[in-house]
């Protein structure tokens, strides 16, 4: 599957993040995933607007919304 693994993304954004790296996680756009990512010490968030490959433009602009609402000082990245 093309879908990030966000279990494993956590954990490996918050090693890298403690190891001093800036973490741009390519994430779906789930709020408590992204909250887990932010608490792991990711400052950017890079959140899906389609699946990898698909060619289906945004298809939840809704759940990018909300994100943006949830999370309004972060940097947010849209991964079109």
């Amino acid at each position: 599957t093309l879908q990030p693994d966000v279990f494993g993304l956590v954990e490996a954004a918050r090693i890298l993040c403690e190891d001093g790296f800036a973490v741009f996680p390519y994430t779906t756009d789930d709020l408590i995933v992204a909250e887990r990512l932010l608490a792991a010490g990711c400052k950017v968030l890079m959140p899906w607007c389609a699946p990898i490959g698909s060619a289906l433009g945004p298809i939840n602009i809704m759940a990018l919304r909300s994100m943006r609402g949830y999370f309004p000082g972060v940097p947010l990245i849209v991964d079109a």
